[in-house]
């Protein structure tokens, strides 16, 4: 990545697509499709008529991310 580029903030998934599977538009923008299987998920988003677009899996509201780093 050169100095000149700039990062573009990871956007919020609202709550009610927790344990989901969905569809972002090309650029991130907007959620386009869900579903809590993929295949349905991946079907709606191709009816949505987007050429390109990104599939993610949402955690659960229940799913915890925590971590750990040692430095010596």
């Amino acid at each position: 990545m050169s100095v000149n580029q700039t990062v573009k903030e990871i956007p919020i998934v609202p709550l009610e697509f927790a344990g989901q599977w969905i569809a972002w538009n090309e650029d991130h923008s907007k959620i386009i499709a869900s579903a809590k299987h993929l295949p349905e998920a991946h079907q709606k988003a191709l009816k949505t008529g987007e050429k390109h677009f990104w599939m993610s899996k949402v955690p659960s509201s229940k799913d915890f991310f925590g971590g750990a780093a040692i430095h010596s």
